[in-house]
């Protein structure tokens, strides 16, 4: 986290820049990927993982008492569960 720190500054301090790298394509390849053996694409399969968990085959969330439990009690989706989870778990 300490070394990706310098690189993800900007993107915090000009939200634009998140803005025009996505519309040119290219956040999409600097973003981690599920495949990942290394940094945030093992976080990002842990969340993947466990938000999987609190929803059943019909796609509705299985309540439960914890602070996941809450994102998605609050109107979070699954994708946005998942992409918070990484978050925290970092």
């Amino acid at each position: 986290m300490e070394a990706t720190f310098p690189f993800m500054f900007p993107f915090s301090v000009i939200p634009n820049v998140i803005e025009f790298l996505t519309n040119i394509g290219l956040l999409s390849l600097m973003a981690p990927k599920s495949t990942s053996r290394l940094g945030f694409g093992v976080v990002l399969v842990i969340a993947q993982k466990e938000v999987a968990t609190r929803f059943d085959k019909d796609g509705k969330i299985k309540d439960q008492s914890d602070m996941l439990g809450s994102f998605l009690r609050h109107g979070l989706t699954r994708d946005e569960a998942e992409a918070d989870s990484v978050l925290q778990l970092y």
